[in-house]
C-alpha cells in the first residue's frame, strides 16, 4: 500500500525537476527574458509546493503506521537540522558541476 502511495510522488517530483530545468534555462538565456524567468520561478514554486504537500501527506500516513520505537529510530537516522540532501551546500560557495542551461 505504501508503494502505491509513494508512486504518486514520482510525477510530482518529475514535474518539479522539469520546472527547475526550465528555470535554469531561463536564467542562462541570452538575451535574458525577465518575463520568461519570472514565469519559470512561479512554476518552480508551484511544482515544488505540490510535491512537498503530497510528500507531507504521505509521511503523515506512514508515521501513523509506525510503532513508537520505529519513530524514535527514524529520528536517530534523520539529521536534527533537516532532511538529508545530496547537494547540500550548493549555495554556500560550491559550484555545480554542470552549466546552468543543462
Amino acid at each position: 500500500a505504501m508503494r502505491e502511495e509513494h508512486r504518486r510522488l514520482r510525477p510530482l517530483r518529475d514535474d518539479a525537476r522539469s520546472a527547475r530545468l526550465e528555470w535554469r534555462q531561463a536564467l542562462a538565456a541570452e538575451p535574458f527574458d525577465a518575463q520568461r524567468f519570472d514565469k519559470a520561478q512561479v512554476r518552480v514554486f508551484d511544482a515544488e509546493n505540490k510535491a512537498r504537500a503530497e510528500a507531507q501527506r504521505l509521511f503523515a500516513v506512514l508515521a501513523g503506521k509506525l510503532t513508537a520505537a520505529e519513530r524514535v529510530s527514524f529520528l536517530d537516522w534523520q539529521p536534527a537540522n533537516g532532511p538529508r540532501r545530496e547537494r547540500r551546500g550548493m549555495w554556500r560557495g560550491s559550484a555545480p558541476e554542470e552549466s546552468p542551461a543543462r
